[in-house]
């Protein structure tokens, strides 16, 4: 006999604060099985300020990396980080230095830390960005093609909608 399908969650559970709730509610269960992170700062820094409607992307960036940074793959991801300047900067950071006085004036220092990922993302925006500006260009160049100013269409005949000659047929363009 197959086992029974979980009773799906109710609609009105379904909604921002009544998930964030129940993984407040129910996030120290996991702590024997995942041990390194530090559901203290996951709780107080990442999810009750967002239930509180306090949210500050520092303030909750901060926590997460606090809350992970004992992980086996935060370690494995920071160590894999060829800047040490950037390595200094991410932990200051989250020994609740401000941003601004971690970086200064300037960003984070990412210039030698280019990750295939990362490298991959942006190339993808890059190609979106191209098949956009490439889609206005051709539409503004087919309607160019049919402006009366060019001599082919001003040399295009005139076709009439009644047999007098008198009502010039219009033909409109619709947009889709």
């Amino acid at each position: 006999m197959a086992p029974q399908a979980p009773t799906p969650p109710k609609p009105a559970n379904l909604e921002r604060t009544h998930i964030l709730q129940e993984i407040l509610n129910h996030v120290d269960n996991y702590a024997e099985t995942y041990d390194k992170v530090d559901y203290s700062a996951l709780k107080q820094e990442v999810l009750k300020p967002v239930l509180a409607d306090h949210f500050n992307p520092e303030t909750q960036l901060r926590g997460f990396l606090k809350a992970f940074r004992h992980t086996l793959a935060y370690k494995a991801a920071f160590e894999e980080i060829p800047s040490p300047e950037l390595k200094a900067q991410i932990n200051a950071f989250i020994d609740d230095k401000p941003a601004k006085e971690v970086v200064g004036d300037k960003e984070f220092h990412l210039v030698s830390h280019r990750s295939p990922p990362v490298v991959h993302h942006f190339s993808l925006l890059n190609e979106l960005k191209k098949l956009v500006i490439g889609e206005i260009e051709l539409k503004t160049a087919i309607q160019d093609i049919f402006h009366p100013k060019h001599k082919h269409v001003k040399d295009l005949p005139i076709i009439y909608e009644d047999a007098g000659k008198k009502k010039i047929m219009e033909v409109r363009r619709r947009d889709c």
